[in-house]
């Protein structure tokens, strides 16, 4: 991994740690925002397409159109996709006191980019469009790099279950947010 990724996967001080050859210690994080996507029907997407179009698919929500780029511009934090799972947090790479709101303004652009951005297979535009479903929260977290294979910075605590919740029992296209992140927006 070159400097520049490792830079980009891991906040500034885990990425220092790791760079030196050091264990990066288990960092508590008293507010975080966190936000979590997936895609609506994404199994049942899976069941129906080949691994190339499933790949196509993600790549086209996640890099095409723009999440990445996204996180970037609002200086957000990409924590991982896992499947069709998109986790993103603020506040953990450079600390914001606007945190919660730059992910809301994340959440809501990511539904406009994503919910319009074509058909779930560009071959097979029976299959319908895509659409997301968004989960926000904030609260604390405990963020550690774990194992020494295929490192990531991964987050722990109840804050993490109460935004995935959020996201699992959301609407498409549309961000369901916990009470405590209204408050903090």
């Amino acid at each position: 991994m070159s400097e520049e990724e490792l830079f980009e996967a891991f906040p500034p001080s885990v990425a220092e740690a790791l760079k030196a050859g050091r264990e990066p210690p288990a960092e508590p994080h008293e507010e975080v925002s966190i936000f979590f996507s997936d895609i609506v029907g994404y199994t049942n997407h899976c069941s129906r397409l080949a691994t190339h179009e499933v790949m196509d698919m993600l790549n086209r929500l996640y890099r095409c159109v723009r999440f990445d780029a996204l996180i970037k511009e609002l200086d957000l934090f990409k924590v991982d996709v896992i499947g069709d799972a998109y986790l993103a947090v603020g506040n953990i790479r450079r600390k914001h006191t606007d945190h919660a709101r730059r992910l809301l303004q994340f959440a809501f652009r990511a539904i406009e980019v994503g919910g319009g951005f074509g058909p779930v297979c560009v071959t097979r535009p029976e299959l319908g469009t895509i659409s997301i479903r968004v989960g926000l929260h904030v609260g604390p977290v405990m963020a550690c790099v774990v194992g020494t294979m295929n490192r990531r910075y991964s987050l722990f605590g109840n804050t993490v279950n109460v935004a995935s919740r959020m996201e699992s029992t959301g609407e498409p296209n549309k961000v369901q947010c916990t009470t405590a992140y209204k408050q903090l927006v």
